[in-house]
């Protein structure tokens, strides 16, 4: 990790000795490409409907609260197409198992081995456990032919969990001449909510918050808020913790709570330092949105038994998405 700037902001920093720094390293605006296809992907001789996403950099899997109101993906897509000119071609664009937009079951003409190019834009309308979204767009082949792709309605999906992104095909029939093969995929981010710097496409590497409990550690609670300030909502990708005096005995395990309430719903993903080490980490976080005005706190649940462990530092690692 490059060397942090100077504290963005500090938050009740004279209290002692428990302090909150707010860091920022790296970059400070948004990537809007979430992912780039490095591997071709063929649907070929086949009626079983089958992604279209080859494998690539990026992800396509969106953590849970990702899509705030307004925000939107751009999906670009280009390969090549042959049928038979009798099959039907069904591409769909999904969020998990929702169907968001399709071209439904549509007539091809005959053609071998022609340029089809897909460009789709999925807009989130509201968000939550009964979010909704809309989405549409063309897929064009042999120069000319277009299809549309269309929600119609507005569509329900829960965006309180992860939800994987995916644009599948599905023939009407199967033959080897009926293919299509996807060379290039781009999904971009579009989020009004966010400043023009941060969707300069700029790389967003990360953002760093701070708190720590100096001295000799007990079970407790920092009293002291890191909110988030930034006017976008956060990512919580990692917490990793550091002492300085290795605990014995027992592990110690931090826990962070939003505005009141544990992140870590699955307690067994709560970071720890085992005994004996000085550093531990955790990747896997329950509830990863962090949203402009809301608020983390850090709570010592448990310290060595044998030695407790002192001066410990926890890093709470978040970017913009």
């Amino acid at each position: 990790m490059p060397n942090p700037i100077l504290p963005r902001r500090s938050v009740r920093a004279d209290v002692d000795p428990l302090k909150s720094y707010f860091w920022a390293y790296g970059g400070t605006g948004q990537s809007k490409d979430l992912y780039v296809a490095t591997a071709a992907a063929t649907v070929a001789n086949t009626t079983d409907e089958t992604t279209l996403a080859g494998s690539g950099e990026g992800s396509l899997t969106l953590a849970a609260d990702f899509f705030t109101a307004g925000r939107a993906l751009q999906i670009q897509m280009r390969g090549q197409l042959g049928d038979t000119g009798t099959p039907t071609l069904n591409v769909k664009v999904k969020l998990g198992a929702t169907v968001i937009c399709e071209t439904t079951a549509t007539a091809l003409s005959g053609v071998t081995d022609v340029e089809w190019l897909l460009d789709v834009l999925l807009t989130c309308r509201s968000a939550g456990a009964a979010g909704s979204f809309i989405g549409g767009g063309l897929l064009d082949y042999d120069d000319g032919n277009e299809v549309s792709l269309s929600s119609g309605t507005p569509v329900t999906v829960d965006t309180t969990g992860s939800l994987a992104l995916d644009v599948t095909a599905t023939w009407g029939a199967a033959d080897a001449l009926n293919t299509i093969t996807c060379q290039e995929m781009l999904v971009r981010l579009v989020d009004p909510n966010t400043s023009e710097a941060q969707n300069s496409g700029s790389p967003d590497l990360g953002r760093v918050s701070i708190l720590t409990f100096p001295g000799t550690l007990v079970v407790s609670s920092n009293p002291l808020r890191i909110y988030n300030k930034t006017g976008a909502t956060q990512t919580i990708r990692e917490v990793f913790l550091a002492v300085g005096t290795a605990p014995t005995g027992a592990a110690v395990i931090v826990d962070i709570h939003k505005n009141g309430t544990t992140i870590f719903t699955d307690q067994g993903n709560r970071p720890q330092v085992a005994a004996g080490d000085n550093t531990g980490t955790t990747t896997t976080i329950d509830v990863a949105s962090w949203a402009d005005g809301e608020y983390l706190t850090a709570h010592i649940d448990q310290v060595g038994s044998t030695v407790a462990g002192a001066d410990l530092v926890v890093h709470i690692i978040h970017s913009l998405r």
